[in-house]
């Protein structure tokens, strides 16, 4: 193989010229070259035994041109260059989060990748109220910069979400309750705009979200929060189904290009659900039975303690169903009885 000029190559084949798609194979050759003595480049053995690369110079500067480092013939060390700064070293210390977000904004516009390291550092730097300028940076980052978000990426904002969010109405600067937090962490996982729902690990989701809805001082059985518990046990069932076997070529290789976290709910991640559902509140129980029979479907286990708490909810109800029935039926009976009763006064 001898290196003619930089676009052609002569080997015992013949001529190749050099391609965009040629140009990473011939740089894994380049790299393999080993400097020996006469100006000789000899190929490392473990690959390509007794193949020969000859004129070292341009070889050399062939291989860095195309690698962007430079390589020195003479000890043979390859020498990287030196990543530039990050875009957040201009700002003053202690800079705050919106002030960090906006330089990344100026600076990776049009489309241009942003280190995960960058995104840490802002999420690291919130305070309370930034709850939502996270969640605008999530969604933005994936719609505009294919930023794919990783599972202790995902905790971390997740964590950072919880701890910083504060409602509109609030005046000071003191935390909202758990349940509200737990509430926006939720819808911006179950929104897949967002990425957490291809990151977020299962044990997150239940620290997070599932538990601070279940033993905050609010209401856990609100309309709002059962409807988002089954929301967050659907969407792990989907995720942990393997649905990309199921969809086309195209949809499925976007899909597993975002996917980082493929796990499903685990027992007692269903477990807490079903308690979220029926807390002071079992006529949730065809809900309940409905999830548990998708959940089922997908050969997953139920704990004792979920089918237990299931049977005591239809039990309640049925007792509430039978006590209404038996009420209805002795009003019914009173009023038969005054109208007998009517009749007799006015024959009399």
């Amino acid at each position: 193989v001898v290196f003619l000029n930089y676009s052609t190559i002569m080997t015992s084949y013949g001529c190749i010229r050099v391609t965009k798609s040629s140009s990473s194979a011939l740089l894994l050759l380049a790299r393999r070259c080993q400097v020996v003595g006469g100006g000789e480049i000899a190929v490392n053995n473990n690959y390509n035994s007794g193949v020969r690369v000859w004129n070292s110079s341009v070889a050399t500067s062939y291989s860095s041109s195309l690698a962007g480092f430079s390589t020195s013939t003479s000890d043979n060390v390859v020498v990287k260059k030196e990543r530039p700064p990050s875009v957040l070293t201009s700002l003053e210390d202690g800079f705050k989060a919106r002030e960090a977000w906006s330089a990344i904004t100026k600076k990776y516009a049009g489309g241009f990748p942003v280190r995960h390291s960058d995104f840490q550092q802002i999420c690291s730097q919130t305070e309370v109220g930034d709850s939502k300028l996270i969640l605008h940076m999530l969604s933005h980052l994936k719609r505009c910069n294919r930023f794919i978000i990783q599972p202790a990426e995902a905790d971390q904002v997740m964590s950072a979400m919880s701890q910083n969010y504060r409602n509109d109405d609030d005046n000071d600067d003191s935390s909202s309750s758990v349940v509200d937090a737990a509430l926006f962490v939720g819808r911006a996982f179950v929104d897949k705009d967002t990425g957490l729902y291809f990151a977020a690990s299962v044990d997150t989701v239940e620290d997070i979200i599932l538990k601070p809805l279940l033993s905050g001082e609010e209401a856990p059985h609100s309309e709002e929060a059962a409807g988002l518990a089954v929301d967050i046990i659907y969407s792990l069932l989907y995720r942990g189904s393997r649905p990309y076997q199921y969809l086309k070529k195209r949809a499925a290789r976007k899909y597993l290009k975002q996917l980082e976290c493929p796990v499903g709910p685990y027992p007692s991640t269903f477990h807490l659900a079903i308690q979220i559902l029926l807390h002071d509140n079992p006529s949730n129980i065809t809900a309940a039975q409905k999830l548990a029979k998708r959940y089922v479907a997908t050969n997953r286990t139920v704990l004792e303690q979920t089918t237990q708490l299931m049977v005591t909810a239809q039990e309640e109800v049925d007792n509430a169903a039978a006590a209404a029935a038996k009420e209805i039926e002795d009003s019914a009976e009173t009023t038969e009885d005054e109208a007998a009763s009517e009749e007799t006064e006015e024959k009399s």
